[in-house]
């Protein structure tokens, strides 16, 4: 296992990436709204949108999500915002408003196809929308607490929520049934004269699909990773994978990869588990870590906010940097790649 620590220092240009990185663009969604569709291959910026209706310096995208197939954004404008919209990401032009909800909305997702979208809320639901009609076409309900997270499976089967109520659900798109509810597991910390009923609760912050959908990741308050079987609910293994909150997770496409994040205090760090035994196969230290994200199997790139909001590249197999993009000194809220 390496472990690598990275400073703010002199910004160099990307380096050029593999083989498996040929073609890919990479879109950049920064919180004023502004997107930048970067060519990996090339390494520039071939061109800038700005998302319909969110006005500079007076209004900021939350959370959002990207379509696989590059056409759709779906986000909310403000911390409270009840409403999500979707956006055309050639155009940025407003495509859709869904709206239902009765308190906010804290997670989006759009489906594989582009098809659907799906929310989920304070008001503990979650919902499916037609993307281009903007009308909604299921509401689930079962969770208790706030739903911090919402994912499409790969191939559409079905959709993934976690929650602050600690656990995870899987739902059939066609019916709106939870087909398998589990509970995030105790933290392993836990002493053994200690019982379960004496523990705070630690709510689900973030889950992720593998691409060939058989297994779910979820990521605890605590610091604890847990890895599910989304057909019988079965917990294949689980760790403590950072001693605080993991804001982010993200499997690699090959599946044999699980990237986490956490930042507590300024200081942040990224790992890659080995999903074989969950050992820790590489580590990266960052300031002021934001996000993460896998563009290929191969690479992984980080977002910092600190000295300036800047994105940075990394070799998964010898946790090498391959460069850096400062991104100035707007707020980023996702990073997305499609080939």
């Amino acid at each position: 296992m390496a472990s690598i620590v990275a400073s703010p220092g002199a910004l160099a240009p990307l380096a050029a990436p593999g083989k498996t990185s040929l073609g890919m663009c990479v879109a950049i969604i920064r919180e004023d709204g502004k997107v930048e569709i970067w060519n990996w291959e090339k390494r520039f910026c071939e061109r800038t949108l700005r998302l319909e209706g969110i006005a500079p310096r007076k209004e900021s995208l939350r959370v959002s999500a990207c379509s696989s197939d590059a056409r759709l954004i779906i986000g909310c404008i403000q911390d409270f915002d009840k409403v999500a919209k979707l956006w055309c990401l050639q155009t940025g032009n407003v495509k859709g408003v869904l709206q239902g909800h009765d308190m906010a909305v804290t997670a989006v997702a759009i489906s594989p196809d582009a098809a659907s979208a799906a929310t989920g809320s304070e008001d503990s639901t979650v919902r499916l929308w037609s993307a281009w009609g903007g009308h909604c076409k299921l509401t689930m309900q079962g969770h208790k607490k706030l739903v911090t997270s919402v994912a499409f499976a790969p191939d559409g089967s079905f959709l993934a929520s976690g929650s602050l109520d600690c656990t995870v659900k899987i739902w059939c798109l066609e019916t709106g049934i939870c087909t398998v509810s589990v509970d995030a597991p105790l933290d392993p910390r836990r002493p053994l004269d200690v019982q379960p009923w004496e523990i705070q609760p630690e709510g689900i912050l973030a889950i992720d699909i593998s691409q060939d959908g058989k297994m779910v990741a979820s990521c605890q308050d605590n610091g604890v990773v847990a890895v599910w079987d989304p057909k019988t609910g079965e917990c294949k293994t689980f760790w403590e994978a950072h001693q605080s909150g993991i804001g982010h997770l993200a499997f690699a496409p090959s599946g044999s990869l699980l990237a986490t994040s956490s930042c507590r205090d300024g200081v942040g760090c990224a790992k890659l588990w080995n999903l074989a035994n969950a050992s820790l196969q590489q580590e990266f230290k960052l300031v002021a870590l934001r996000t993460l994200s896998f563009i290929s199997a191969e690479q992984l790139v980080t977002i910092q906010s600190f000295p300036d909001w800047s994105a940075r590249l990394w070799n998964v197999d010898t946790g090498r940097e391959l460069g850096e993009r400062r991104l100035h000194d707007s707020a980023v809220v996702k990073v997305a790649a499609w080939l």
